[in-house]
């Protein structure tokens, strides 16, 4: 990922990752949800669902600081 780049080539990126993640959504979401799998280095247990709900609570975690640092940079527009 680069550090800087047009409103174009940011908006690329991020819609070319928003497509893989919805292929790899697509491959998960075949599993039955009460799957039970490990995640991280320490092999955590849990759910397919459990994992899912993590991830989007992660994902408005991200979303929030996209939100934060676009007001912080438009307040800084003359």
């Amino acid at each position: 990922m680069e550090n800087s780049g047009t409103g174009n080539s940011i908006f690329s990126e991020l819609e070319a990752s928003l497509e893989t993640t919805r292929r790899r959504l697509e491959e998960i979401i075949r599993q039955p949800l009460d799957t039970p799998i490990a995640i991280g280095r320490k092999r955590l247990h849990t759910t397919l669902a459990g994992l899912l709900v993590h991830a989007a609570e992660h994902t408005q975690r991200h979303v929030g600081q996209a939100i934060t640092t676009a007001k912080v940079i438009q307040a800084q527009r003359p």
